[in-house]
């Protein structure tokens, strides 16, 4: 699940800094080559124009190509913004596409009655439309008002700026960014060879655990260099201009950039094990226990639900116990759980609502019982079915795409799933987390499952997996996926955590498996596939 999600969650973060590239000109565009490591993955533009409504619209569009195993797959981001000359909101936008999967589309508009239309599309199949209240907060500002405000309080020489805004990447959340002066220098890059004096701010958007430097030429009208910690590696965006420039802006399209020697950003971010569990071979262990700190003393956090128990190791919640035993009932859903809508509602990624999806649903459970726990597993034994190619290629695809190509990693097993069990009227939703693997040596390598929930409790089912589950899961976050486009903490919580993990296997323990939570249909599998 990781060469997907999480690294969009880092791109788009890397996107919505470069909104600062505008000058104070009513219309203005600015070319950007994008990098990870020092190896170019791909560029990407900012775009400000004047409406002949006389509002202000931002685009902003990237385009880069990751490299995720052995695959390389394409990634698109576009986000539009329009708002008045008075920075209240109009509109926003995000398109989102990871390789061979269509296009994921959210618009917001905003009414006259302080509602905001919310529509949700996936390629070419109808939109998933959704009303909600229209954002308030202290300061709220437009994307090009805030960033006025940020260049007027840099001129009148303050060391530090606050300001509130709102980006498609966080959906209708009010962000907080702080920018805090570091110090000027004189610069030059590849990308811009005249020495200039700039000036470099930290910068923090509140809720997103990542280190970030902005470089502004001495006047502040021109983003000349973004840099961003990210968990797979340094990102660097650097502002293009001359003819050298240009050159290597072409060099850096999507069908250049695929035949370089590119990052790995699945395996490279793995927590390593120092040994392989024995149990884990078949069918996997029913109990283990993981010992979890951050690599840089930084707090961790995970949740006590489904299987899982978390507990945190002395005061300071620099370390954490986990506890996974599929021996042991689940935990008990929360009334707000229970009665959240998210978990039963179609969105544009888990479209339960889809006559293929429903079709498929009804032939899979043609012979089934009225026993919940029965259909969840018969469905997720489906979804197995179903998929006939395993590939990473497939990007981040949604249920629709993948019930229709038949091809997919666990993201889109774990999608398929979701959206099975809440067409039958099971309320689901979709899990985030670690899983023991063998590839490339044991490791914790990151995932993608289900939950479903069945007599008042969260019921873990893995899609991926020949067994319906096993103790070698660590439970990170969970999403109703319905706002899968927008960033959210416990999503914001995982990105600090991928490729800083250190995991110590403190016990393990099997036990019998019940004969039908095995099934034959598809063989043994390989250790890798564990």
């Amino acid at each position: 699940w990781l060469k997907s999600f999480c690294f969009s969650l880092v791109m788009r973060s890397l996107l919505a800094a470069l909104t600062s590239a505008s000058s104070d000109s009513v219309v203005s565009h600015h070319d950007y080559i994008v990098t990870l490591e020092g190896t170019t993955v791909g560029k990407s533009f900012t775009r400000v124009v004047a409406t002949a409504s006389d509002n202000f619209w931002f685009i902003e569009d990237m385009e880069i190509v990751l490299r995720r195993g052995s695959e390389l797959t394409p990634m698109f981001v576009r986000m539009d913004n329009e708002e008045t000359q008075d920075g209240s909101m109009v509109m926003q936008h995000l398109s989102h596409q990871l390789g061979a999967s269509q296009s994921t589309d959210t618009k917001w508009q905003w009414n006259s009655n302080g509602t905001v239309s919310t529509t949700s599309r996936s390629g070419g199949l109808p939109p998933v439309p959704r009303l909600d209240d229209a954002p308030t907060a202290t300061g709220l500002l437009g994307r090009w008002s805030s960033e006025l405000q940020f260049r007027q309080h840099a001129k009148a020489g303050l060391n530090e700026s606050v300001t509130v805004t709102l980006r498609p990447e966080f959906g209708l959340a009010p962000v907080t960014v702080k920018r805090w002066r570091l110090k000027t220098v004189q610069l030059s890059t590849a990308c811009s060879p005249d020495t200039q004096t700039a000036v470099v701010w930290g910068c923090e958007i509140v809720g997103v655990p990542t280190n970030m430097t902005e470089t502004y030429d001495e006047d502040h009208t021109t983003l000349l260099e973004y840099v961003m910690d990210s968990p797979f590696g340094k990102m660097e965006s650097l502002l293009c201009v001359g003819e050298e420039a240009q050159r290597r802006l072409k060099s850096a399209s999507a069908d250049v950039v695929k035949h370089t020697a590119l990052p790995e950003i699945v395996y490279s971010v793995a927590a390593k094990l120092d040994k392989r569990i024995p149990e884990m071979a078949w069918p996997g262990a029913s109990r283990l226990g993981f010992r979890v700190r951050h690599v840089k003393g930084m707090n961790v956090t995970f949740p006590s639900c489904g299987f899982q128990t978390a507990r945190p190791v002395g005061e300071e919640g620099k370390i954490v116990d986990l506890i996974v035993d599929i021996s042991d009932e689940p935990s008990i859903a929360t009334p707000e759980e229970i009665n959240d809508a998210e978990y039963r509602d179609p969105c544009s990624m888990v479209d339960n609502g889809d006559p293929e999806i429903i079709r498929l649903k009804d032939r899979i459970l043609s012979e089934a019982t009225t026993d919940e726990m029965e259909r969840a597993k018969l469905l997720r034994t489906g979804v197995r079915r179903h998929i006939r190619h395993s590939t990473l290629a497939a990007g981040f695809a949604t249920a629709s795409e993948t019930v229709r190509e038949r091809k997919g990693d666990c993201t889109e097993h774990a999608m398929l799933l979701t959206a099975l069990l809440k067409a039958d009227g099971i309320p689901a939703r979709v899990c985030t987390g670690l899983l023991y693997s063998v590839t490339g040596g044991a490791s914790m390598v990151w995932h993608m499952w289900s939950q479903a929930l069945i007599g008042g409790r969260w019921r873990d089912l893995d899609a991926t997996l020949e067994v319906p589950f096993h103790a070698g899961h660590m439970l990170s976050s969970t999403s109703s996926m319905l706002n899968i486009l927008s960033l959210k903490t416990t999503e914001m919580e995982m990105l600090n955590q991928i490729g800083s993990l250190e995991v110590v296997v403190l016990q393990h323990e099997s036990r019998a498996m019940p004969l039908d939570a095995i099934p034959r249909h598809r063989g043994r599998p390989s250790l890798e596939e564990l």
